[in-house]
């Protein structure tokens, strides 16, 4: 084999390689995306880690120019660092097992109305959200307190107000995490009380729920 056949060969070896890592690279930022924004709305604590995406790959890019000789390496480095994004944006965090005691499903509540239950780890953080059936958002309640040994926990909750939600159907869901705030912020978590979402985030595996009607 020629010194220009063995060039060519190479040459066309590298094109190859900068393919495969361009499609890896086109595939790890749509997964981040999704894993974001998915199908059913925008999950805001992901939000954090596309951004830094975003610079990292800005970045990148004025090195791919710079470095002109070395833009494999770039695109491998570059391939790398978005693959590994994308595994941390859309993980199933430890499932905790829930339970909703009260209100009980189908029963008539008040516009504020306590709501408990029970957790399989009454060191984890519980969560409790309100959907108004006929509106799209979730809405984040006061914190839960856990009472004694039991794994009991309870917090009130708001079922409209005095001048919406009468006679309305309500979903009460509670989840519960135990995962450091970077885990919680990378994995849309991170919520606090008022927030809305439009959708339980993608990591919680296991949730607890019950309908409810608002009385007047």
């Amino acid at each position: 084999m020629s010194l220009s056949d063995r060039k060519s060969r190479s040459n066309k070896t590298a094109r190859s390689n900068a393919l495969q890592n361009a499609l890896s690279i086109i595939a790890s930022v749509v997964t981040i995306i999704n894993g974001t924004f998915g199908l059913s709305g925008f999950v805001p604590g992901n939000a954090a880690l596309v951004l830094g995406a975003i610079a990292i790959f800005a970045v990148t890019c004025v090195l791919f120019w710079l470095l002109k000789k070395k833009r494999t390496v770039v695109l491998v480095v570059l391939a790398a660092i978005l693959t590994i994004a994308a595994k941390i944006n859309t993980p199933h965090i430890e499932p905790i097992p829930v339970k909703i005691y009260a209100p009980a499903d189908g029963s008539v509540v008040s516009v504020h109305e306590d709501i408990n239950g029970w957790v399989a780890d009454k060191q984890a953080q519980v969560y409790v959200l309100v959907h108004p059936m006929n509106r799209p958002k979730l809405w984040v309640q006061q914190a839960p307190v856990c009472v004694g040994d039991d794994h009991k926990w309870q917090t009130r909750g708001f079922f409209g107000n005095i001048d919406q939600g009468r006679y309305e159907r309500f979903e009460v869901i509670v989840f519960a995490v135990r995962e450091n705030f970077i885990v919680r912020l990378l994995t849309g978590t991170n919520i606090g009380v008022g927030d809305t979402i439009t959708r339980v985030p993608s990591s919680i595996m296991t949730v607890a729920r019950t309908t409810v009607v608002r009385g007047n």
